[in-house]
């Protein structure tokens, strides 16, 4: 039976290189020896390690990097949206009923405001031809109105439906009463060809 597992043991040695065979000799006699074994799994931990550490640290620099465009890209996103928000108000108010001009305009808008009253002169400035469409100018003076409504009034201005627009202001107080303003606008009204 030994002269069996003899026999066998010397088939597989024979179909083993003798050189493999050689250099795992010279690998277990290595290991053998309690210092050696230990440079040698030392070494090879580093040998595995090393690379480890600098993969991680490049992951790290590449997930810095794309949390920064994440961050730019938000913000660009959020600035985008406010911008379509604006166009998208622009056109609606273009596209919206076309006022025959100023005078009415004011009309619609005091009136809205609770103003109707206070609202004692629409003078004509001057109108131009633009490549969009017609420019039409006119000073609006409203008398004895509190800060409240002159608020209100320039509010409903700039959301009115038309595409109105404030060019100057002047607000001086009244002698009557300290409380109360009179308010000359001079405004322009874009109106569409």
């Amino acid at each position: 039976m030994k002269s069996e597992s003899r026999q066998n043991t010397g088939d597989m040695r024979s179909g083993i290189s003798p050189m493999l065979l050689r250099a795992a000799g010279q690998y277990a006699s290595l290991l053998r020896q309690p210092s050696l074994a230990l440079v040698v799994i030392t070494l090879g931990l580093f040998i595995l390690v090393i690379p480890l550490f600098i993969l991680q640290r490049s992951a790290a620099k590449d997930a810095d990097a794309t949390r920064a465009r994440l961050k730019e890209l938000s913000t660009l996103s959020a600035e985008y949206r406010l911008q379509k928000g604006r166009i998208t108000a622009l056109e609606q108010k273009r596209s919206q009923r076309k006022a025959s001009g100023i005078p009415q305009a004011i009309d619609e808008i005091s009136s809205s405001v609770s103003m109707r009253g206070k609202v004692k002169g629409v003078k004509a400035v001057g109108s131009r031809e633009l490549t969009l469409g017609t420019e039409e100018s006119a000073e609006v003076q409203i008398e004895k109105a509190t800060m409240n409504e002159m608020v209100n009034f320039l509010y409903a201005l700039d959301e009115a439906p038309v595409m109105i627009t404030v060019r100057r202001t002047v607000v001086k107080r009244t002698f009557e009463d300290p409380g109360l303003f009179n308010l000359t606008l001079t405004l322009s009204l874009l109106q569409m060809k």
